[in-house]
C-alpha cells in the first residue's frame, strides 16, 4: 500500500496529518488521550478494504503537537479535524478513540452531505451532536479491523459485494437514519413478514409492515447499529437505543433475503421486558387504523 507522509497541513493553525494509500473515500483515525496518531500505526496495515484512504491526525496536545497553539478543547479538535476533512475534499468516514469519539461524532454530524460513516471505538457516555448515518460502536478491540472492514465495505456503494452482504442491511440501517416508511419499502419485498417481540402476531405485506417500521423509528430517539454478521441469507445486526425520555433498549434484528436481495422476513428482539411492553404500546398508539391492536401487548 502506497503512504504519502510528511508535511500535509490544513486550517489556519497548519493541522498536521498523514495519509496512507489512496482512494475516493477518506477513513479518518482520531486518538485519544493520552494517546497520538501513532496509537493506529497498527491496525492501518492489515486493513483490506479497497479504494480507501486512510488518514491520522494529531490532535492539539498530544505528544506529536506539543507545540500547537490554542486551548486543547472539544471545540478546538472539531476545528482542527473539520479542517482536515474539508481539505482532502472528498466524502469520508471517522474513526474516533475514547475522547477523540465524541470529536468524530460531531465532525460527522456537521457534515451530514460528506460524511460517509461514524466509527466510536470505546466512547465516553456523553454524546455531541447528533449523527444520523451508519454508525459502528465498538466496545471490544478483539477483531476491531474485521469489523471495521466489513462496515467499510457497506458504506462504499461503488464496492460490489453479493446482495446478501450489502443491500438490505445497509438500506435498513439508511431507512432508520431518515425514519421514513418509503425507505424502508424500498428494502422489502412485496410479501415481506415482520415478527418481533413488540407484536403479539406477525405483520404481513410490505405497506403494513414500512408502516410498523417508520412508527418505530419514530419512537426512537436515537439507535446505533453495534455488530453485523452474515450466513447465507441472513444478516444478524446487533443494537442499541433510547426511548421515553432516555430509557435504553437492546436487541437484534435477523434480516432474511431473497434471490433479489430484497427482505422476506424480518424479525426484531427488544430487551428489556418493562422497556419492550412500552414500545408496543406506544407502536399501538401510534399505528392506531392502520394495524389492529391485535397486534401489540395490552395492558
Amino acid at each position: 500500500m502506497s503512504s504519502t507522509v510528511g508535511n500535509d497541513r490544513a486550517g489556519n493553525g497548519g493541522v498536521r496529518f498523514r495519509r496512507h494509500g489512496e482512494g475516493d473515500l477518506a477513513v479518518v483515525f482520531l486518538h485519544g488521550f493520552p494517546d497520538d496518531r501513532h496509537t493506529w500505526d497498527a491496525l492501518i496495515p492489515v486493513l483490506t478494504t479497497p479504494g480507501v484512504e486512510r488518514v491520522t491526525i494529531g490532535l492539539t496536545g498530544s505528544t506529536d503537537r506539543t507545540a500547537a497553539t490554542g486551548p486543547p478543547d472539544r471545540d478546538r479538535f472539531a476545528a482542527d479535524v473539520g479542517s482536515v476533512v474539508d481539505a482532502l475534499g472528498k466524502r469520508f468516514v471517522v474513526v474516533g478513540r475514547r475522547l477523540g469519539a465524541t470529536v468524530a461524532e460531531r465532525v460527522a454530524g456537521e457534515r451530514p452531505g460528506r460524511a460517509a460513516g461514524l466509527v466510536l471505538v470505546h466512547p465516553p457516555g456523553e454524546r455531541s451532536v447528533r449523527f444520523e448515518g451508519p454508525t459502528l460502536v465498538v466496545h471490544d478491540d478483539d477483531a476491531f479491523a474485521g469489523h471495521l472492514d466489513d462496515f467499510l465495505t457497506d458504506v462504499r456503494p461503488s464496492d460490489r459485494r453479493p446482495p446478501s452482504e450489502t443491500a438490505s442491511p445497509q438500506g435498513w440501517r439508511e431507512a432508520f437514519a431518515t425514519r421514513s416508511p418509503d425507505a424502508f419499502a424500498m428494502a422489502f419485498a412485496a410479501d415481506v413478514v415482520l415478527e418481533a417481540s413488540a407484536l403479539t402476531r406477525p405483520v404481513e405485506g410490505r405497506d403494513r409492515v414500512k408502516s410498523v417500521m417508520g412508527a418505530a423509528s419514530a419512537v426512537y430517539e436515537s439507535l446505533v447499529f453495534t455488530r453485523q454478521t452474515v450466513d447465507g441469507p441472513r444478516t444478524y445486526l446487533e443494537w442499541e437505543a433510547t426511548a421515553f425520555g432516555g430509557t435504553r433498549l437492546e436487541g437484534v434484528t435477523i434480516l432474511t433475503e431473497d434471490e433479489q436481495g430484497l427482505i422476506v422476513r424480518a424479525a426484531i428482539h427488544h430487551r428489556p421486558l418493562g422497556a419492550l411492553l412500552r414500545f408496543s404500546a406506544a407502536l399501538r398508539d401510534r399505528l392506531d387504523g392502520v394495524v389492529g391492536p391485535e397486534h401489540f401487548h395490552q395492558g
